[in-house]
């Protein structure tokens, strides 16, 4: 991502331009979950929630914003979003354009993310069930 940002800060032809960053393969839902479950040494649970819950959860989420003046993660803009069964996203403009090229994979990239979070106090491992070797 850094090494993106710093090539498109770079060039004049980048102004006003939207880029999408990726290693450039494709993954399912299975792929991300067994991939995080992976670098966090956790086991994940898959859950489906009901629509209107969610909306109304966003709701007390932007209510909770509004109070404290801290933005919320969740909102209703971030819906329609989190309703998709999938998520595209091509960098090839970025690689023609301004000759990206991915220094990590997927699994590289979010290793790379919990040891630095681990090791930075922002991630805590505390009640999370290990992952039981296959």
């Amino acid at each position: 991502m850094v090494s993106a940002m710093l090539l498109a800060g770079k060039s004049k032809r980048a102004l006003q331009q939207t880029y999408f960053v990726s290693d450039g393969c494709v993954y399912s839902h299975d792929d991300l979950k067994q991939t995080l479950e992976k670098a966090l040494q956790c086991r994940a649970v898959s859950v489906s929630v009901f629509a209107p819950l969610v909306w109304l959860l966003a709701l007390g989420a932007e209510w909770k914003a509004y109070l404290t003046g801290v933005p919320a993660i969740l909102n209703r803009n971030r819906l329609p979003e989190l309703q998709q069964s999938n998520w595209s996203c091509c960098c090839e403009k970025l690689k023609n354009e301004l000759r990206y090229r991915p220094r990590h994979t997927l699994a590289g990239g979010v290793k790379h993310t919990v040891v630095w979070a681990r090791q930075n106090g922002c991630l805590v491992k505390r009640g999370c069930p290990t992952k039981e070797k296959e």
